[in-house]
């Protein structure tokens, strides 16, 4: 049952309540969140935690996550989508994730959701300094 699960075990249960939420908040300080990647985006992710993978494996992690992020994300198209509210580290922004078409496509990503108004993003600027 663990192994046909749709999300990792440590967030079965976020994602149940995502489903439910008026608001859901993620600060991102190091990371796109994954609700908000790409697929080429989570790849470059994938790729980079598991360097030595074959490919055909990191594909296939992508397309599942992919496909449960899709699930999750249909609530944003709903009539009483929640606000989903993110932070992220200026870092995010501009850590070259998997290349320059990639980062370009995840930005656009973004862009697309913040101007249809599924998405209030904020930006937590170097020059905020130490922040908790």
């Amino acid at each position: 049952m663990v192994a046909r699960a749709r999300h990792a075990a440590h967030f079965a249960r976020a994602a149940e309540l995502e489903a439910q939420a008026g608001t859901i908040s993620h600060y991102a300080p190091t990371l796109v969140t994954g609700l908000l990647q790409t697929a080429d985006h989570a790849r470059a992710v994938v790729r980079a935690a598991k360097p030595f993978a074959a490919a055909e494996a990191v594909d296939d992690a992508v397309d599942d996550a992919m496909a449960a992020r899709l699930e999750r994300a249909r609530i944003l198209a709903g009539p009483t989508a929640p606000l989903l509210w993110v932070i992220l580290h200026e870092a995010v922004l501009r850590t070259p994730v998997g290349g320059g078409p990639v980062m370009a496509d995840q930005l656009r990503r973004l862009l697309a959701l913040a101007e249809a108004g599924r998405l209030l993003l904020q930006v937590l600027p170097f020059s905020a300094g130490h922040t908790r």
